[in-house]
Protein backbone atom coordinates (compact mmCIF):
# COMPACT_ATOMS: atom_id res chain seq x y z
CA UNK A 1 0.00 0.00 0.00
CA UNK A 2 1.42 3.63 -1.00
CA UNK A 3 2.29 6.10 1.96
CA UNK A 4 -0.69 8.11 0.06
CA UNK A 5 -2.74 5.41 0.58
CA UNK A 6 -2.11 5.01 4.08
CA UNK A 7 -2.30 8.56 5.12
CA UNK A 8 -5.80 8.68 4.31
CA UNK A 9 -6.83 5.70 5.71
CA UNK A 10 -5.87 6.99 8.78
CA UNK A 11 -7.42 10.02 8.10
CA UNK A 12 -10.60 8.22 7.49
CA UNK A 13 -10.35 6.51 11.13
CA UNK A 14 -9.48 9.12 12.69
CA UNK A 15 -12.46 11.13 11.59
CA UNK A 16 -14.50 7.84 12.39
CA UNK A 17 -13.84 7.43 15.84
CA UNK A 18 -14.85 11.36 16.40
CA UNK A 19 -17.83 10.48 15.22
CA UNK A 20 -18.45 7.65 17.83
CA UNK A 21 -17.48 9.58 20.94
CA UNK A 22 -21.60 11.05 21.16
CA UNK A 23 -20.87 12.45 25.00
CA UNK A 24 -20.45 16.55 24.06
CA UNK A 25 -23.95 16.68 24.92
CA UNK A 26 -24.43 14.76 28.12
CA UNK A 27 -27.28 16.07 30.07
CA UNK A 28 -26.78 14.04 34.03
CA UNK A 29 -29.82 12.30 34.96
CA UNK A 30 -29.23 13.95 38.95
CA UNK A 31 -29.30 17.22 37.13
CA UNK A 32 -33.43 16.63 35.35
CA UNK A 33 -36.47 16.50 36.84
CA UNK A 34 -38.77 13.75 35.23
CA UNK A 35 -42.06 15.11 33.51
CA UNK A 36 -44.39 11.93 33.97
CA UNK A 37 -48.16 13.26 33.90
CA UNK A 38 -49.90 16.55 32.79
CA UNK A 39 -53.28 17.67 33.38
CA UNK A 40 -55.32 20.32 31.77
CA UNK A 41 -58.27 22.68 34.00
CA UNK A 42 -60.36 25.57 33.56
CA UNK A 43 -57.61 28.66 34.87
CA UNK A 44 -57.42 29.50 38.21
CA UNK A 45 -54.34 30.56 39.60
CA UNK A 46 -53.34 28.67 42.84
CA UNK A 47 -52.60 30.48 46.18
CA UNK A 48 -48.75 30.24 45.81
CA UNK A 49 -48.93 31.30 42.17
CA UNK A 50 -50.81 34.58 43.45
CA UNK A 51 -48.27 34.99 46.24
CA UNK A 52 -45.52 34.72 43.45
CA UNK A 53 -46.66 37.03 41.04
CA UNK A 54 -47.69 39.56 44.00
CA UNK A 55 -43.50 39.63 44.69
CA UNK A 56 -42.62 39.84 41.24
CA UNK A 57 -42.80 37.03 39.30
CA UNK A 58 -45.22 37.76 36.72
CA UNK A 59 -45.83 38.27 33.12
CA UNK A 60 -48.84 39.26 30.71
CA UNK A 61 -51.13 36.25 30.19
CA UNK A 62 -54.94 35.61 30.37
CA UNK A 63 -55.73 33.14 33.05
CA UNK A 64 -57.45 30.61 30.42
CA UNK A 65 -55.67 27.54 31.54
CA UNK A 66 -54.10 25.98 34.63
CA UNK A 67 -51.64 23.30 34.09
CA UNK A 68 -50.76 20.84 36.42
CA UNK A 69 -47.39 19.23 36.13
CA UNK A 70 -46.38 15.46 37.73
CA UNK A 71 -42.84 15.78 38.69
CA UNK A 72 -40.31 13.07 40.10
CA UNK A 73 -37.52 14.93 41.27
CA UNK A 74 -34.22 12.93 40.86
CA UNK A 75 -34.10 13.19 45.09
CA UNK A 76 -37.31 11.48 45.60
CA UNK A 77 -36.03 8.70 42.92
CA UNK A 78 -32.85 7.83 44.87
CA UNK A 79 -35.07 7.46 48.38
CA UNK A 80 -37.93 5.42 47.04
CA UNK A 81 -36.05 2.39 47.26
CA UNK A 82 -35.56 3.07 50.89
CA UNK A 83 -38.41 1.37 52.42
CA UNK A 84 -41.79 2.04 52.14
CA UNK A 85 -42.61 5.35 50.63
CA UNK A 86 -45.69 6.75 51.09
CA UNK A 87 -47.44 8.29 47.19
CA UNK A 88 -46.47 12.26 47.80
CA UNK A 89 -43.24 11.30 48.81
CA UNK A 90 -42.77 9.50 45.19
CA UNK A 91 -43.81 12.59 43.28
CA UNK A 92 -44.50 16.39 43.47
CA UNK A 93 -47.37 17.88 41.09
CA UNK A 94 -46.65 21.68 40.67
CA UNK A 95 -49.63 24.28 39.42
CA UNK A 96 -48.83 27.17 36.43
CA UNK A 97 -51.91 29.27 34.58
CA UNK A 98 -51.84 31.39 31.78
CA UNK A 99 -52.75 31.18 27.79
CA UNK A 100 -49.62 29.41 26.14
CA UNK A 101 -48.90 26.10 27.07
CA UNK A 102 -46.07 25.65 25.91
CA UNK A 103 -44.46 29.24 28.13
CA UNK A 104 -46.08 27.42 31.44
CA UNK A 105 -44.03 24.80 30.68
CA UNK A 106 -40.82 26.90 29.88
CA UNK A 107 -41.90 28.90 33.12
CA UNK A 108 -41.22 26.19 35.58
CA UNK A 109 -37.29 27.02 34.92
CA UNK A 110 -38.13 30.29 36.47
CA UNK A 111 -39.69 28.22 39.78
CA UNK A 112 -37.36 24.97 39.84
CA UNK A 113 -33.02 24.89 39.40
CA UNK A 114 -33.02 21.14 37.53
CA UNK A 115 -34.87 21.14 34.39
CA UNK A 116 -37.67 19.52 33.83
CA UNK A 117 -37.20 16.57 31.07
CA UNK A 118 -40.69 15.71 29.40
CA UNK A 119 -39.88 12.33 27.69
CA UNK A 120 -41.18 10.27 30.15
CA UNK A 121 -44.63 11.68 30.30
CA UNK A 122 -46.80 9.10 30.68
CA UNK A 123 -50.53 10.70 30.46
CA UNK A 124 -52.03 13.78 29.70
CA UNK A 125 -55.86 14.65 31.39
CA UNK A 126 -58.12 17.27 30.57
CA UNK A 127 -60.87 18.24 31.84
CA UNK A 128 -64.63 18.55 30.59
CA UNK A 129 -65.31 21.66 31.70
CA UNK A 130 -62.35 22.66 29.62
CA UNK A 131 -62.46 21.09 26.67
CA UNK A 132 -66.25 22.18 26.57
CA UNK A 133 -64.36 26.15 26.62
CA UNK A 134 -61.50 25.28 24.45
CA UNK A 135 -61.16 23.60 21.30
CA UNK A 136 -58.80 20.28 21.99
CA UNK A 137 -56.44 20.71 19.15
CA UNK A 138 -55.56 23.96 20.61
CA UNK A 139 -54.34 22.40 23.88
CA UNK A 140 -52.95 19.35 22.46
CA UNK A 141 -51.10 21.84 19.85
CA UNK A 142 -47.82 22.43 22.04
CA UNK A 143 -47.32 18.76 23.20
CA UNK A 144 -47.79 17.37 19.29
CA UNK A 145 -45.18 20.01 18.48
CA UNK A 146 -42.71 19.66 21.25
CA UNK A 147 -40.36 16.79 20.22
CA UNK A 148 -39.59 16.31 24.31
CA UNK A 149 -43.05 14.58 24.57
CA UNK A 150 -43.33 11.50 23.49
CA UNK A 151 -46.43 10.96 20.56
CA UNK A 152 -47.20 7.54 22.76
CA UNK A 153 -48.36 9.64 25.37
CA UNK A 154 -51.88 8.90 26.16
CA UNK A 155 -54.73 11.20 26.32
CA UNK A 156 -57.53 10.80 29.17
CA UNK A 157 -60.85 12.81 30.23
CA UNK A 158 -61.68 13.87 33.22
CA UNK A 159 -65.00 14.63 34.86
CA UNK A 160 -63.62 16.79 37.60
CA UNK A 161 -60.86 18.78 38.00
CA UNK A 162 -57.95 16.82 35.74
CA UNK A 163 -55.43 18.06 39.02
CA UNK A 164 -57.64 15.25 41.17
CA UNK A 165 -56.60 12.64 39.14
CA UNK A 166 -53.21 12.99 39.75
CA UNK A 167 -53.56 12.40 43.32
CA UNK A 168 -53.03 9.83 44.76
CA UNK A 169 -53.25 8.58 48.76
CA UNK A 170 -52.32 4.59 48.46
CA UNK A 171 -49.32 4.28 49.20
CA UNK A 172 -46.12 3.52 46.81
CA UNK A 173 -48.39 4.56 44.07
CA UNK A 174 -47.57 7.37 41.08
CA UNK A 175 -50.65 9.09 39.74
CA UNK A 176 -49.88 8.84 36.37
CA UNK A 177 -48.48 5.70 35.83
CA UNK A 178 -51.56 4.10 37.22
CA UNK A 179 -53.67 6.17 35.14
CA UNK A 180 -51.57 4.63 32.19
CA UNK A 181 -52.38 1.05 33.70
CA UNK A 182 -55.99 1.93 33.82
CA UNK A 183 -56.36 3.27 30.45
CA UNK A 184 -54.72 0.16 29.11
CA UNK A 185 -57.51 -2.48 30.52
CA UNK A 186 -59.22 -2.52 27.67
CA UNK A 187 -58.68 -6.41 26.73
CA UNK A 188 -59.69 -7.27 30.66
CA UNK A 189 -62.81 -5.16 30.48
CA UNK A 190 -65.23 -4.24 27.74
CA UNK A 191 -66.20 -0.79 29.30
CA UNK A 192 -62.37 0.36 29.15
CA UNK A 193 -61.88 2.10 25.52
CA UNK A 194 -58.71 1.20 23.61
CA UNK A 195 -56.24 3.64 25.07
CA UNK A 196 -55.38 6.61 22.48
CA UNK A 197 -51.81 8.24 21.93
CA UNK A 198 -50.75 11.25 20.87
CA UNK A 199 -49.83 9.66 17.57
CA UNK A 200 -53.58 8.27 17.18
CA UNK A 201 -55.49 11.16 18.12
CA UNK A 202 -53.72 13.77 16.03
CA UNK A 203 -55.12 11.70 12.93
CA UNK A 204 -58.84 11.73 14.08
CA UNK A 205 -58.65 15.61 15.61
CA UNK A 206 -57.50 16.64 12.03
CA UNK A 207 -59.92 13.86 10.11
CA UNK A 208 -63.14 16.15 11.72
CA UNK A 209 -64.52 13.33 12.57
CA UNK A 210 -66.29 13.28 16.32
CA UNK A 211 -64.85 11.15 18.68
CA UNK A 212 -64.34 9.60 22.22
CA UNK A 213 -61.91 9.61 24.78
CA UNK A 214 -62.04 7.27 28.26
CA UNK A 215 -63.41 9.45 30.90
CA UNK A 216 -61.73 9.07 34.62
CA UNK A 217 -64.09 9.77 37.86
CA UNK A 218 -61.88 10.57 40.83
CA UNK A 219 -62.68 10.18 44.26
CA UNK A 220 -60.62 11.05 47.50
CA UNK A 221 -58.86 8.11 48.09
CA UNK A 222 -58.59 6.88 44.03
CA UNK A 223 -59.29 7.44 40.63
CA UNK A 224 -61.86 4.89 38.40
CA UNK A 225 -62.89 4.67 34.88
CA UNK A 226 -66.08 6.50 34.20
CA UNK A 227 -67.02 5.78 31.02
CA UNK A 228 -66.11 8.29 27.36
CA UNK A 229 -66.38 11.94 26.39
CA UNK A 230 -68.09 12.76 23.44
CA UNK A 231 -65.48 15.51 21.14
CA UNK A 232 -67.48 16.98 18.34
CA UNK A 233 -65.67 16.84 15.35
CA UNK A 234 -66.50 20.06 13.75
CA UNK A 235 -66.41 21.95 17.04
CA UNK A 236 -63.41 19.52 18.27
CA UNK A 237 -65.40 20.21 21.71
CA UNK A 238 -66.54 18.17 24.40
CA UNK A 239 -70.47 18.21 23.72
CA UNK A 240 -71.34 15.18 26.33
CA UNK A 241 -70.67 11.79 27.81
CA UNK A 242 -71.51 8.33 27.62
CA UNK A 243 -72.33 6.19 30.54
CA UNK A 244 -69.98 2.99 31.36
CA UNK A 245 -72.98 0.64 29.99
CA UNK A 246 -73.03 3.09 26.96
CA UNK A 247 -69.53 2.39 26.76
CA UNK A 248 -69.98 -1.24 26.91
CA UNK A 249 -72.52 -1.00 24.18
CA UNK A 250 -70.12 0.69 21.94
CA UNK A 251 -67.88 -2.30 22.37
CA UNK A 252 -69.79 -4.89 21.31
CA UNK A 253 -70.86 -2.77 18.25
CA UNK A 254 -67.16 -1.96 17.08
CA UNK A 255 -66.28 -5.23 17.71
CA UNK A 256 -63.63 -4.96 20.23
CA UNK A 257 -65.15 -7.22 23.29
CA UNK A 258 -62.65 -9.63 24.15
CA UNK A 259 -63.80 -10.59 27.31
CA UNK A 260 -66.36 -9.08 30.34
CA UNK A 261 -69.91 -10.00 31.53
CA UNK A 262 -73.15 -9.38 31.09
CA UNK A 263 -75.85 -8.88 33.92
CA UNK A 264 -79.46 -9.56 33.69
CA UNK A 265 -82.70 -10.26 36.06
CA UNK A 266 -85.02 -13.15 35.65
CA UNK A 267 -88.74 -12.83 35.68
CA UNK A 268 -88.17 -14.01 39.84
CA UNK A 269 -85.65 -10.79 39.95
CA UNK A 270 -82.71 -13.40 40.15
CA UNK A 271 -78.97 -12.50 39.01
CA UNK A 272 -78.01 -13.71 36.07
CA UNK A 273 -74.43 -13.09 34.62
CA UNK A 274 -72.70 -14.44 31.27
CA UNK A 275 -69.19 -14.63 30.84
CA UNK A 276 -68.10 -13.64 27.66
CA UNK A 277 -65.75 -16.43 25.81
CA UNK A 278 -65.97 -15.12 22.46
CA UNK A 279 -67.64 -12.09 20.41
CA UNK A 280 -67.91 -10.96 16.42
CA UNK A 281 -69.81 -8.26 14.92
CA UNK A 282 -70.26 -7.26 11.95
CA UNK A 283 -71.81 -4.07 10.02
CA UNK A 284 -73.75 -3.51 7.24
CA UNK A 285 -74.67 -0.57 5.37
CA UNK A 286 -77.19 -0.35 2.73
CA UNK A 287 -77.60 2.84 0.03
CA UNK A 288 -81.38 3.54 -1.15
CA UNK A 289 -81.22 6.87 -2.95
CA UNK A 290 -80.46 9.68 -0.14
CA UNK A 291 -81.51 6.97 2.29
CA UNK A 292 -78.66 5.44 4.32
CA UNK A 293 -79.13 2.47 6.67
CA UNK A 294 -77.21 0.38 8.41
CA UNK A 295 -77.44 -3.04 10.41
CA UNK A 296 -75.43 -4.41 12.76
CA UNK A 297 -74.90 -8.21 13.64
CA UNK A 298 -74.13 -9.53 16.88
CA UNK A 299 -72.75 -13.17 17.56
CA UNK A 300 -71.39 -14.44 20.80
CA UNK A 301 -70.81 -17.47 23.06
CA UNK A 302 -70.08 -17.60 26.67
CA UNK A 303 -70.80 -18.96 29.68
CA UNK A 304 -73.25 -19.02 32.37
CA UNK A 305 -71.26 -18.28 35.02
CA UNK A 306 -73.69 -16.86 37.86
CA UNK A 307 -77.59 -17.88 38.67
CA UNK A 308 -79.24 -17.24 42.14
CA UNK A 309 -81.99 -19.31 41.53
CA UNK A 310 -80.80 -21.92 42.79
CA UNK A 311 -84.22 -23.99 42.54
CA UNK A 312 -83.09 -24.28 38.50
CA UNK A 313 -80.74 -26.90 37.26
CA UNK A 314 -78.21 -25.34 35.36
CA UNK A 315 -77.93 -28.37 32.96
CA UNK A 316 -81.92 -27.81 31.96
CA UNK A 317 -82.01 -27.21 28.47
CA UNK A 318 -85.17 -25.11 28.35
CA UNK A 319 -83.66 -22.82 31.53
CA UNK A 320 -80.63 -22.36 29.25
CA UNK A 321 -82.77 -20.70 26.14
CA UNK A 322 -84.71 -18.80 28.26
CA UNK A 323 -81.65 -17.61 29.96
CA UNK A 324 -80.11 -16.55 26.71
CA UNK A 325 -83.72 -14.47 25.92
CA UNK A 326 -82.72 -12.68 29.30
CA UNK A 327 -79.32 -12.27 28.41
CA UNK A 328 -79.93 -11.14 24.55
CA UNK A 329 -82.75 -8.75 25.85
CA UNK A 330 -80.34 -6.93 28.03
CA UNK A 331 -77.76 -6.74 25.42
CA UNK A 332 -80.56 -5.43 22.65
CA UNK A 333 -81.49 -2.98 25.40
CA UNK A 334 -78.25 -1.51 26.13
CA UNK A 335 -77.57 -0.98 22.26
CA UNK A 336 -80.80 0.75 21.35
CA UNK A 337 -79.76 2.96 24.50
CA UNK A 338 -76.32 4.12 22.88
CA UNK A 339 -78.11 4.43 18.94
CA UNK A 340 -80.11 6.92 20.89
CA UNK A 341 -77.62 8.41 22.67
CA UNK A 342 -75.52 9.16 19.76
CA UNK A 343 -78.57 9.55 16.63
CA UNK A 344 -80.70 11.42 18.71
CA UNK A 345 -79.11 13.61 21.49
CA UNK A 346 -75.77 14.56 20.26
CA UNK A 347 -75.80 13.76 16.76
CA UNK A 348 -72.76 12.25 16.47
CA UNK A 349 -70.89 9.05 15.16
CA UNK A 350 -68.64 7.60 17.49
CA UNK A 351 -69.34 3.99 16.29
CA UNK A 352 -67.53 4.14 13.45
CA UNK A 353 -70.57 3.65 11.25
CA UNK A 354 -68.70 5.73 8.97
CA UNK A 355 -65.51 3.76 8.38
CA UNK A 356 -67.95 0.97 7.24
CA UNK A 357 -69.50 3.13 4.31
CA UNK A 358 -66.55 4.45 3.40
CA UNK A 359 -64.89 0.63 2.72
CA UNK A 360 -68.41 -0.83 1.54
CA UNK A 361 -69.89 2.55 -0.53
CA UNK A 362 -66.59 4.85 -1.39
CA UNK A 363 -68.39 6.91 -3.77
CA UNK A 364 -71.71 7.66 -1.78
CA UNK A 365 -69.02 8.36 1.62
CA UNK A 366 -67.31 10.66 -0.68
CA UNK A 367 -70.88 12.56 -0.74
CA UNK A 368 -71.55 12.52 2.60
CA UNK A 369 -68.05 13.21 4.44
CA UNK A 370 -68.24 16.35 5.05
CA UNK A 371 -71.38 16.63 6.89
CA UNK A 372 -71.28 12.85 7.94
CA UNK A 373 -72.81 13.51 11.62
CA UNK A 374 -75.80 15.09 10.48
CA UNK A 375 -76.28 12.04 7.80
CA UNK A 376 -75.83 9.54 10.64
CA UNK A 377 -78.00 10.91 12.83
CA UNK A 378 -80.48 10.80 10.19
CA UNK A 379 -79.96 7.09 9.20
CA UNK A 380 -81.39 3.99 10.15
CA UNK A 381 -79.53 1.51 12.93
CA UNK A 382 -81.29 -1.90 13.27
CA UNK A 383 -79.24 -4.95 14.92
CA UNK A 384 -79.59 -8.47 15.89
CA UNK A 385 -77.88 -10.47 18.82
CA UNK A 386 -77.47 -14.33 18.54
CA UNK A 387 -75.76 -15.30 22.08
CA UNK A 388 -75.42 -18.91 22.92
CA UNK A 389 -74.76 -20.19 26.10
CA UNK A 390 -72.49 -23.00 25.81
CA UNK A 391 -71.19 -23.91 28.92
CA UNK A 392 -72.48 -23.84 32.38
CA UNK A 393 -69.30 -23.76 34.44
CA UNK A 394 -69.06 -27.03 37.17
CA UNK A 395 -71.43 -28.12 39.00
CA UNK A 396 -72.38 -26.40 42.81
CA UNK A 397 -74.42 -29.88 43.78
Amino acid sequence: MSRMKRCVLVIFLILMLLNLTGCWGIKEIEDQTVLVGIGMDVGNPSSEEKQLAENGNYYPKKNRVTLTFQIIPFEMRQSSGKGDKSSSELYSNIQETGDSMFQMLRKMATRRSKPIMGHHVKVIVISQELAKRVEIDKLLKFVLRDNDIRPSCLVLMSESKASDTLVSNNSGEIPSLELTGLAENASKASNVLPPKSLTKLDGIINSGHSFTLQNLSSSSDEVAVAGASIIKGKSKKWIGSLSIREVLALSWIRGTVKGGVIKTYDKHGNVLTYEVISAKSSVKSRVNGDDISFHVNIRTKGRLIENWDTKEPAGNEEFIKEAEGYFEQELNKMISELIHKMRDVYQVDVGKFGDHLRIQHPKVWRKVEQDWDNVFSKSEVTYTVDLIIEDTGSSVK
